[in-house]
């Protein structure tokens, strides 16, 4: 996870490879998933992105991904809205 609170130079998802999109897509999961999201404002500062590349990677997330992402006005946070998790990468079968 990213430590600095600097926005990346970044700031169209346009401009992201496929790779670094869902490298990106992972670490907001990871905050999501954890009920430590926040508003999109904190969670695009915890990720060390723009909060407009935050907001179109949720997007993204939601509508090319199909995570089930809900917002919390009450508790001004990002959250799934059915359990499950996020996985990206091979997954070898058991032998």
């Amino acid at each position: 996870m990213t430590t600095l609170n600097k926005p990346r130079v970044i700031k169209s998802i346009k401009a992201l490879s496929l790779t670094k999109k869902l490298r990106l897509c992972a670490e907001l999961n990871v905050y999501i998933a954890g009920n430590a999201a926040g508003s999109l404002e904190k969670l695009a500062t915890q990720c060390g992105i723009t909060v407009a590349l935050a907001s179109d990677l949720m997007a993204y997330m939601h509508d090319e991904l199909k995570c089930p992402i809900g917002y919390s006005e009450e508790r001004q946070t990002y959250y799934y809205t059915r359990p499950g998790r996020l996985f990206i990468g091979f997954q070898p079968e058991a032998e």
